[in-house]
């Protein structure tokens, strides 16, 4: 015999596998623009330690991966603040 809480004890489970599943792909993001930011770091302190001069082309690459890198860091903290308040959840009686 199936009872109202069955669908909702349903969709609870759903809700927090897809909530889990969300904090797993802001992680991935954050990790990533890291490791970007890192990438991006790492190769400018070896061409200014070298002495070496880049190219047209070679100098706008660079410059997109950090323009890249800087509309990420805009979009993860557009989700941080576009959160809206958790909802309270039903007493119990």
């Amino acid at each position: 015999m199936s009872t109202i809480n069955d669908p909702i004890q349903q969709f609870a489970a759903q809700e927090a596998s897809n909530l889990t599943a969300i904090g797993t792909a802001l992680t991935g993001i954050t990790t990533g623009i890291v490791a970007l930011d890192a990438d991006i770091t790492a190769l400018q302190q070896q061409i200014a330690a070298g002495s070496s001069t880049l190219s047209a082309a070679d100098q706008a690459s660079l410059n997109a991966l950090v323009t890249q890198s800087g509309a990420l860091v805009t979009q993860a903290q557009g989700v941080s603040t576009a959160i809206p308040a958790a909802p309270t959840p039903p007493a119990t009686s």
